[in-house]
């Protein structure tokens, strides 16, 4: 990798890092849905990250934030932002605006 192409990429990891901050310290701080847990393994937010939940709710990540992390049958909070919603998966540092699907 050239030099200047970890540099794209560096500020392309940063972007997407203060974009996430941002987010998540806009967000409310109280959860206010039931907490659970995801179904499973969990490797952290690709920006198209799909979760299943163990009350068998499906939900699916809607604005791109990067975050690896893993962890197994990790707890959920859900916090109510605007007119949508944001999940803060336990262990991860970032709110991810998500949509439920099922």
């Amino acid at each position: 990798m050239t030099d200047e192409n970890r540099e794209v990429l560096r500020r392309a990891l940063w972007n997407a890092y203060v974009s996430g901050f941002t987010a998540a310290s806009n967000a409310r701080s109280t959860p206010t849905a039931p907490e659970t847990n995801i179904l499973g393994t969990f490797n952290g937010w690709d920006g198209q990250t799909i979760v299943k939940l163990l009350n068998g709710e499906i939900w699916r990540q809607t604005s791109y934030y990067y975050e690896y992390h893993f962890s197994v049958n990790p707890g959920v909070h859900f916090h109510q932002s605007g007119e949508g919603w944001k999940m803060q998966v336990d262990g991860t540092q970032g709110l991810v605006d998500v949509e439920r699907l099922k």
